[in-house]
């Protein structure tokens, strides 16, 4: 399974306000690029379940599914707080200048907190205390 910190590490690009999906409390999805980026989802539920899918370019591929606890889930949902998650941008895909690159994997990722889902599209130009 990949490790909680590398869910964390990827974070950002926000969509307001979408309607949450069942259980589903965290997303990740990195996308490749034209060369041997991993490929790969997980998604956390509130019960503490992990479904994670690796497709290409990673150690697990296929399905495999683990638990977390719920002082784990709590310490994630603490992290999108501290970086205040809800108001980055929607799509990060240029840097501050209008700048882009090619050949970078996409991370979306999301969190559902009260009923509201929010996602970050990050392709190239997340602000750095995003990712720490």
């Amino acid at each position: 399974m990949v490790p909680l910190v590398l869910l964390l590490a990827l974070l950002p690009v926000v969509e307001a306000s979408q309607k949450c999906e069942d259980d589903i409390l965290i997303t990740i999805e990195r996308e490749e690029c034209f060369g041997g980026c991993p490929v790969y989802s997980a998604r956390i539920y509130a019960d503490g379940t992990v479904v994670y899918v690796g497709k290409r370019y990673v150690k697990t591929k296929g399905e495999r599914r683990s638990k977390i606890s719920q002082e784990t889930i709590q310490r994630l949902i603490n992290y999108f707080k501290r970086i205040d998650y809800w108001s980055l941008k929607y799509k990060y895909d240029t840097d501050e200048n209008g700048v882009t690159v090619s050949d970078l994997p996409t991370t979306t990722t999301s969190i559902c907190l009260d009923g509201k889902k929010t996602t970050v599209v990050n392709y190239y130009g997340a602000p750095a205390n995003s990712m720490n």
